[in-house]
């Protein structure tokens, strides 16, 4: 995020931030991965308040759709105080009112993710194996930042095949160094597969399809991390897998094409609004989103010889588009420091270019895809006049979306009006647009076309008739304001029938794992939820995500957390550890027992004529044990040693799903090295876990002597463990050269003794 804001472009990829002037503040408002509390980030928004910041970038949020969710209350009062505040949508989309918090604050910016145009590429590709040969033209799922592949896959290659799936241990003994992997698709992820043939040398991948008779049809793009990865169909790569079998194989790469995708489209993934209870149009705004490329942190305080020279990478997300806005948001303040955050809100809002309304809605693009120059060039901003009351104080402002709010059809025809206030010169035009109509509805404004000199204010009318004469439950649309070189638009909603709720508000836990073994450290942590409607009877459930098919009934479910009738309303489920066994829930006795160590889904049933899963969150790590730590004999100057722990044995769990999993998120390893007097001459330095828990610590800078080396590994539940072993580096000096001009090839062998 702050790369995409403030990067200076001190690199030869051309990578720079939107507004790399800036003075950047960075407030630390969650925990280790991710997760934190209302508190911490409320906190945080205050704090930038208090510092005088212009603009807070919010790249998070929580479950709740709610404009009186206490963060989004924060947001509304830090905008208030003159502070713009810019949230991401949320990435639970495309449903609607998907939208979380702080993003529902009215007073906000909320921005939702689109896409740009990325390059693809395809290419013939030619192979041969014995008598089987074959030509066809394949498309390229992935290939390295900063290279086009016609460049780099030239000539021809030894092509060999990958047992298994393409995971690190199918590579041992295997030699593609310089040559090209042909891989399987299936249990882990593509990426993962890129990663691990990258790692064995090869020069590319041909990754065929398991499934059906086609290719997989992925797009990963390009990474710094990435090799050329070919999208092969599941016919051609079973045929040149079994030809591989008892011949060697020839691969070539020709008749390179690039292509661009379609782009301005909003990701599915990009949360949507409305917000409750006002029906207020959410995104404010889009932005570029998705597989944006920009600064990741290379954590050298951790790795003093980390390289920041390819600190790059593409991330997806709302996360990535907020930094966007944020940005364009800085650059309206420093052209016009008169300006206050509605200003800006609207100045973005207005000028945007509204995208496809055939695909997207108001809710899903809000006013549409933000323009940076027409924002700051427009002669003219239209203000929609809208009020709420904030901590019992009425606050009037202006915004770039019309809410007509909940109107429903009565006794009689009613007309509801709001205000837009036009300000700057020039003369324009103005009309409706209705993308979603109802019969029965009409929406007009007063004036058809005025001419500017300050203000002008305009009366936008939804005329709703009496209850039988009204079809549709909503309506929506643009009002356009055009003239002299500038285009506004608005969009507005209302919603026409009443809501029968059902179904779940929110549902999240607030972590992902504990350690319920009474230490005192996340021994527990809280389910929240919030439920529209009366439950008979639910239950919320433990589903073991490692045996989806055991469980007393066959389906995963090991046992309850709770079970009960519920009214509608909001609730807070402390889990501590313990769970109600089904079996043991079958007989009648309700005894509770400790959750075994594991990877779970927390699930939400309702209990109906049918059984229901309203929710679900996860993965939720129970773990208790503490890690294992195996230090081994060694080869010349380095410290070979493995971890055994259970969130190395979760990491086959998660990934079957094809979720991301890197053991160094969920284990933290660290080593000491002391001298024989007791002096530490090496502290706190970070290890880098291979994913099957093995890894080597690189002793070649000590002197000869004798040391006492500790490794340290803690989980992020605070389980840990630590072992040490004595070693004594021993070798002999180089010799001095000769000659100045002497090569200096010989090598500096230390041997590692242990005791």
């Amino acid at each position: 995020m702050a790369g995409t804001i403030a990067a200076i472009g001190a690199n030869e990829y051309g990578i720079k931030g939107i507004a790399p002037k800036v003075d950047l503040y960075a407030y630390r408002v969650l925990g280790a991965y991710g997760s934190g509390s209302t508190s911490w980030v409320i906190g945080g928004i205050e704090q930038s308040v208090e510092d005088g910041m212009d603009v807070i970038n919010l790249s998070l949020g929580g479950g709740a759709n709610s404009e009186t969710d206490p963060s989004s209350i924060a947001a509304d009062n830090a905008t208030i105080s003159g502070v713009t505040v810019v949230s991401a949508t949320g990435n639970s989309g495309p449903g609607r009112g998907t939208i979380g918090s702080p993003a529902s604050s009215p007073l906000g910016i909320a921005v939702g993710n689109t896409t740009l145009p990325e390059v693809l590429y395809a290419a013939s590709v030619h192979v041969e194996a014995g008598d089987y040969t074959n030509e066809s033209n394949i498309a390229l799922m992935s290939f390295t930042f900063g290279t086009n592949p016609a460049d780099v896959l030239t000539g021809e290659y030894d092509l060999v095949a990958v047992p298994g799936v393409g995971e690190a241990k199918d590579f041992e003994g295997l030699d593609v160094d310089g040559k090209v992997a042909l891989i399987s698709r299936g249990d882990i992820p593509f990426v993962d597969k890129i990663y691990a043939a990258k790692d064995a040398g090869a020069v590319a991948t041909i990754i065929h399809n398991n499934t059906g008779s086609g290719p997989a049809n992925v797009n990963l793009g390009d990474s710094f991390d990435f090799l050329p990865a070919f999208d092969m169909s599941t016919e051609e790569g079973e045929a040149l897998r079994n030809a591989l079998e008892s011949h060697v194989g020839k691969v070539s790469f020709s008749n390179f094409d690039e292509s661009l995708t379609e782009g301005d489209t909003v990701n599915d993934s990009s949360s949507r609004g409305p917000t409750k209870p006002n029906f207020d149009i959410k995104p404010d705004v889009v932005a570029p989103g998705t597989n944006i490329m920009s600064t990741i942190p290379a954590y050298q305080r951790d790795y003093p010889n980390a390289s920041y020279e390819k600190a790059f990478d593409r991330k997806t997300g709302t996360s990535m588009a907020a930094p966007h806005v944020a940005g364009i948001a800085a650059l309206l303040k420093a052209e016009n420091p008169d300006w206050r955050p509605e200003d800006i809100k609207v100045a973005l809002s207005n000028t945007a270019k509204v995208l496809d309304t055939n695909k997207f809605d108001v809710f899903a693009q809000g006013p549409g895809l933000v323009q940076p120059v027409k924002a700051l060039s427009a002669k003219a901003l239209a203000y929609a006049k809208d009020s709420r009351v904030v901590e019992g104080n009425e606050v009037n402002y202006g915004k770039g979306t019309v809410t007509f709010g909940n109107v429903l059809p009565g006794d009689a025809a009613q007309t509801v009006t709001k205000e837009i206030e036009v300000k700057g010169s020039g003369t324009y035009n103005v009309e409706v647009e209705v993308t979603k109509g109802a019969s029965g509805t009409d929406v007009t404004v007063d004036k058809s076309s005025f001419t500017l000199n300050g203000t002008e204010l305009l009366e936008v009318s939804l005329t709703v008739g009496a209850e039988g004469e009204v079809s549709g439950d909503e309506i929506f649309g643009y009002i356009h304001i055009n003239g002299d070189g500038t285009e506004l638009s608005l969009p507005y909603a209302a919603k026409l029938s009443e809501d029968n709720a059902y179904g779940l508000e929110y549902y999240f836990l607030d972590d992902y794992a504990i350690s319920p073994n009474g230490d005192g450290k996340h021994d527990v942590t809280n389910l929240n939820l919030g439920l529209l409607h009366d439950e008979d009877q639910m239950t919320i459930e433990l589903w073991d995500m490692a045996n989806p098919d055991g469980g007393a009934w066959g389906d995963g479910y090991i046992g309850l957390l709770a079970a009960q009738g519920l009214s509608a309303g909001y609730y807070t489920l402390t889990i501590d550890g313990t769970y109600v066994d089904w079996f043991d829930f079958i007989l009648g006795n309700n005894v509770e027992k400790p959750i075994p160590e594991g990877v779970y889904t927390v699930d939400y049933n309702s209990w109906g004529e049918n059984i229901d899963l309203l929710g679900s969150d996860g993965p939720f790590y129970v773990k208790t044990s503490e890690p294992v730590i195996d230090l081994q004999a060694s080869d010349v100057n380095v410290l070979n040693g493995s971890v055994t722990d259970k969130f190395i044995d979760f990491k086959s769990v998660v990934e079957a799903y094809e979720l991301p999993y890197d053991v160094n998120e969920k284990l933290i390893t660290t080593y000491d090295v002391a001298d024989a007097e007791g002096n530490v001459v090496v502290e706190n330095e970070r290890v880098t876990l291979n994913q099957d828990g093995s890894f080597t610590i690189d002793l070649a800078n000590l002197e000869n002597g004798e040391y006492s080396v500790t490794v340290d590994v803690e989980d992020i539940v605070a389980n840990g463990a630590a072992e040490s072993v004595n070693v004594v580096v021993e070798g002999e000096e180089p010799e001095e050269p000769e000659e100045p001009g002497e090569p200096e090839n010989q090598k500096f062998q230390k041997k590692l003794i242990f005791h």
